[in-house]
């Protein structure tokens, strides 16, 4: 049996060719080989931004941490009112007071025509009356 070998391939294999070498520049006389003034301030300045939108998001975040506290405060601080006022309704119902009040003896007033509070008794018509 025999195994056929696998067809040489048509292209050509370039030989990797090495990049030219720059020279080094050597530092110079008065430069410094690290970062210049001008980078330095930019990077100071950059920093500084940066640092300032990271403090900026971070109040943002606790503002909103905090609105929603007050919000679940007032959720239930508005049950509780709603609670209160159910409450305040059903003790003050007219027949919950009648039956109250008969517990304790209370009787409705009754109302005659002569029973009238004078408050000048003094006075008649606006001028004072005279002794007799």
């Amino acid at each position: 049996m025999s195994v056929a070998a696998p067809a040489p391939s048509r292209t050509r294999r370039r030989e990797a060719v090495p990049a030219p070498r720059r020279p080094r520049a050597e530092a110079r006389p008065g430069r410094r080989a690290g970062l210049t003034r001008g980078g330095l301030i930019w990077l100071l300045l950059l920093t500084t931004l940066l640092g300032g939108i990271v403090a900026l998001n971070v109040a943002a975040l606790r503002t909103s941490i905090t609105v929603g506290r007050l919000n679940v405060q007032v959720q239930q601080l508005g049950q509780g009112n709603r609670d209160l006022n159910a409450e305040v309704a059903r003790l003050s119902a007219p027949g919950r007071v009648t039956r109250m009040a008969n517990r304790y003896h209370m009787v409705q007033p009754t109302i005659a025509p002569q029973d009238y509070l004078h408050l000048r008794p003094h006075r008649h018509h606006g001028r004072p009356r005279t002794a007799p």
